[in-house]
């Protein structure tokens, strides 16, 4: 089985909840165990957690406590599922690796091309790690391709190489990767 896919975002249908704090995440008419796997991301309005466990078709748990990010009900939430790399923790490792779920990007063709993210030092599709850090020079930017991936990343190609090569759905990014 592969460490990692080639899909940005597969959404999921249904709707799931996740109550602050806890670790587990039901759904509405979704379908976890035939659309996830244990260590890709799920995007619970649009951030992503590692999921730890699928527990059956409805029900997953997550590497770490769920925070709902702004105000709002934790209801009725969007899910997404985003083919990471596996081995990447919600909140990075302990010490002084950095990579998570939350800073790892996939990078179509149409992003890789872009010049405001070329300006970022992204000049690969795959997924791509990018921080930001303030220095003794102010803001620096730095950009790691963690699996560099071919032009069909993202794409129905990437399934069915007789297809025509459209792009997936992509991951709610744009202010910090924009196509």
């Amino acid at each position: 089985m592969s460490q990692w896919g080639n899909l940005d975002r597969k959404v999921l249908s249904g709707t799931a909840n996740a109550n602050v704090g806890n670790v587990y995440v039901i759904g509405t008419g979704t379908s976890f165990d035939t659309n996830a796997q244990v260590g890709y991301s799920i995007l619970l309005q649009n951030v992503a957690y590692r999921i730890e466990t699928i527990v059956s078709n409805v029900v997953l748990k997550l590497d770490t406590p769920y925070v709902f990010p702004g105000s709002g009900a934790n209801t009725g939430l969007t899910v997404a599922v985003q083919q990471s790399p596996k081995d990447l923790l919600t909140a990075g490792h302990v010490g002084s690796n950095t990579t998570n779920k939350q800073n790892v990007f996939g990078v179509d063709r149409l992003e890789a091309a872009n010049t405001l993210v070329k300006a970022k030092g992204i000049n690969h599709t795959g997924w791509v790690k990018y921080t930001t850090y303030t220095g003794a020079q102010g803001t620096r930017r730095k950009a790691e391709v963690l699996v560099a991936m071919s032009k069909n990343f993202n794409s129905n190609a990437s399934v069915n190489p007789n297809a025509t090569v459209n792009l997936q759905v992509d991951a709610n990014d744009d202010t910090t990767i924009p196509e």
